[in-house]
């Protein structure tokens, strides 16, 4: 056929064309996280990163999309990755061990090295050295965003806060031929942690090196401690024991306070308030209470139901002294009377009350 004739490809395909258009890579390749974007369109979009992989001597960026746990539109999960600037290439980083990101691997889509995605990290980054040791306790490590998560050998759970680092500008410098620094967590904040221990019990826990706040549930002993400092309650399962342990305590109730108990023990020494607008307390054996002093306002009523009163101690109790007044009066003769005051005839019933209700 003459040269001068234009060959239609799709009829007239070149053989060297055509292995071109038919070749598919399907290698993995290993490369690192340079760079990360969000394609938006119409409010939404997917967040890709490209990786640089070297490939036959060249410097290859590819667009990928990370792989992730799926289960439908109700299970599933999204993040994002830090250790770059979002949308700006990190171009002239230097060599793989001393820039920032993740040695990757990866997996040309439909093999075309136009668009990947990736398959999972590579631990042994040189920038990094790993947490897990060998003879190391601990069997699972894991950082995301400030959050650090451990998983021992006994099957212990720990997740810390470390929150956001110090020297954050650092972390974000181009690398300028030494390791990546180590992240500075604030003291003020970093430490707080929560956890399950191998007998099952809970732990949380701010972590303070001083006068520390926690919430332990311990499954083996059945008890639940709440601490805040210097202040401590406990709660026992078995026993139904409870203890509170602290400086002072208020308790405020606008409506209505009802306390039923067998036998009550309060000892203050030095004061005892209580402010309420109603207050009821049920006591089927005993009440004691113990204290340097005690005030009790009543603007409109107050009522005490017994069948003995006590008011005062030994040797100055007001029922008692009321009683013997009565005594005292009623062998007393007054001026112009020539009888005792007890010959009048309700008085042997008004002291028959009055020792009624004494102890």
């Amino acid at each position: 056929m003459p040269d001068y004739i234009v060959k239609d490809s799709s009829l007239w395909q070149h053989k060297k064309v055509s292995g071109a258009l038919k070749h598919r890579d399907t290698q993995v390749r290993i490369g690192i996280v340079k760079e990360g974007r969000f394609n938006e369109k119409e409010g939404k979009g997917q967040r890709r990163y490209v990786v640089e992989v070297y490939d036959n001597g060249n410097r290859v960026p590819v667009l990928c999309v990370p792989t992730s746990r799926f289960g439908g539109a109700y299970n599933y999960e999204e993040y994002v990755l830090q250790g770059f600037t979002q949308g700006q290439s990190e171009e002239g980083l230097g060599s793989y061990n001393i820039r920032p990101g993740d040695v990757v691997v990866i997996a040309y889509l439909g093999g075309l090295s136009k668009e990947g995605v990736i398959l999972g990290y590579v631990q042994q980054h040189s920038a990094r050295t790993p947490n897990i040791q060998d003879e190391q306790d601990v069997s699972y490590y894991s950082e995301f965003n400030g959050l650090k998560t451990t998983i021992n050998k006994d099957g212990e759970y720990k997740i810390t806060f470390r929150g956001a680092p110090t020297n954050q500008s650092a972390l974000n410098n181009p690398v300028t031929g030494t390791p990546i620094p180590d992240p500075v967590y604030p003291e003020e904040t970093t430490g707080s942690y929560y956890e399950f221990d191998k007998q099952g019990s809970w732990h949380v826990n701010d972590a303070a090196q001083e006068k520390p706040q926690l919430i332990k549930i311990h499954k083996a002993e059945g008890t639940i401690t709440i601490q805040s400092g210097n202040i401590i309650l406990k709660m026992e399962k078995e026993p139904e024991f409870t203890t509170l342990t602290t400086k002072q305590l208020t308790i405020n109730a606008t409506d209505k306070i009802t306390s039923t108990t067998k036998e009550s023990s309060l000892t203050a020494q030095n004061k005892i308030i209580q402010a309420t607008k109603q207050y009821k307390f049920t006591a089927s054996e005993k009440v004691e209470g113990t204290t340097d002093k005690y005030s009790l306002d009543a603007t409109s009523e107050y009522k005490v139901k017994s069948n003995k009163v006590s008011i005062g101690k030994p040797g100055v109790e007001v029922v008692d002294i009321l009683s013997q007044t009565l005594d005292f009066l009623s062998k007393t003769t007054a001026a112009g009377f020539g009888a005792p005051i007890s010959t009048v005839s309700d008085f042997a019933a008004l002291k028959s009350l009055i020792d009624q209700i004494k102890l």
